[in-house]
């Protein structure tokens, strides 16, 4: 059994590393995840998935540090970060299996 992505399925957009996100100008990168995005490019939808995740656990943190500093509420971070773990322990082990994104729906 092979663990991790096969490397015909991954893509990474050097020239866009640090770049902001606030505009797409000059950022050839960017345009072209862009353009395989619209195209179907099932390394793209992953990319744009992992984002999506990106975002969620970033919002988690979020909420658990507010409520900590809003309401003194000291146990919601460590409970933000407990109510982390199931995602990155499935989206981790779909990694080291090599599951895309696109094969609960067989869209590719």
């Amino acid at each position: 059994m092979a663990l991790g992505w096969p490397l015909d399925r991954v893509v990474v957009i050097y020239s866009d590393l640090g770049q902001s996100g606030a505009s797409a100008a000059d950022r050839e990168g960017f345009q072209r995840l862009v353009t395989e995005v619209s195209l179907g490019s099932s390394a793209m939808r992953a990319d744009s998935r992992q984002a999506d995740f990106c975002t969620y656990l970033s919002a988690i943190l979020l909420g658990g540090l507010l409520l900590n500093a809003l309401f003194g509420w000291w146990w919601a971070d460590p409970v933000a970060g407990l109510a982390m773990v199931p995602i990155i322990v499935k989206e981790g082990a779909d990694g080291l299996r090599g599951k895309a994104c696109c094969d609960e729906c067989g869209c590719d």
